[in-house]
């Protein structure tokens, strides 16, 4: 997914979902980001990235994606869904 002709300042992109966690498949052209990087597009625009354990402002974004793609982290969903699966079941629920 390519974020550069998407995003709207002051908002995620339209394809994303807010909040949700996102793996780096292409790196973007000024290695802002870089291919492995999980990155979470958060609702006021702004993108945390794990790896670098900070965060892009919403006014850098449109540079700091330029030429970036990712995807949907679903290793992350898929263990996530088995914690909370597994807490689930030990409440009895």
């Amino acid at each position: 997914m390519t974020f550069e002709k998407t995003h709207h300042a002051g908002r995620a992109p339209l394809e994303c979902k807010v909040m949700r966690r996102h793996l780096v498949t292409k790196p973007s052209d000024d290695g802002t980001f870089e291919k492995g990087d999980h990155i979470i597009f958060n609702d006021d625009g702004s993108i945390s990235c794990i790896e670098a354990m900070g965060w892009i402002d919403t006014d850098d974004v449109p540079a700091a994606i330029a030429g970036m793609e990712s995807k949907p982290d679903m290793e992350y969903v898929e263990k996530k869904k088995a914690r909370l699966l597994a807490e689930l079941a030990a409440l009895g629920a």
